[in-house]
């Protein structure tokens, strides 16, 4: 059975109308992944050293620096970590009043600790916001052994 001309056309018509939607398609969605691949949002890299105490024999933080950056949104934490006690933690806190993430690691003995602490969408970072670093190490038990507090100006580097 042979379809006539007029079919033909038609049958043409929707295969071209859906090559040119497909083709559409596939075009928003490579420019879409461009635009979230070049998103950036504000973090705070944080480096912790941690050693032990001469006489005590404890845990205490010898260093830590805190770097305010930014990096793309599909590599920032979006949520606090969460990780069983002896652990080393660390949180960003914007103007005094917006908690960011919680950073946190299991506490393996001396050495290098290192945290991407994010902040919720709502945090709009400013030149000059403040923005305070707290860094902890805590026992067994849930007790605090070391805390070191850091005051980092936004646009610092």
């Amino acid at each position: 059975m042979r379809r006539s001309g007029r079919w033909r056309k038609i049958s043409s018509k929707k295969v071209r109308c859906g090559r040119i939607f497909f083709s559409l398609l596939i075009l928003v969605l490579f420019t879409a992944g461009g635009c979230l691949d070049r998103m950036s949002v504000p973090v705070v890299e944080v480096e912790v050293e941690i050693g032990l105490n001469d006489t005590t024999g404890e845990p205490v933080i010898l260093n830590m620096t805190a770097t305010p950056t930014m990096i793309n949104a599909l590599k920032a934490p979006k949520a606090s970590s969460t990780v069983d006690f002896p652990s080393v933690s660390a949180v960003a806190i914007h103007n005094f009043k917006e908690v960011g993430y919680w950073g946190a690691a299991g506490y393996t003995g001396p050495g290098s600790y290192a945290f991407t602490l994010g902040f919720p969408s709502s945090v709009e970072m400013n030149e000059g916001d403040t923005i305070v670093v707290e860094v902890r190490i805590t026992d067994a038990h849930g007790d605090n052994k070391d805390l070191k507090r850091q005051h980092i100006e936004w646009g610092e580097s």
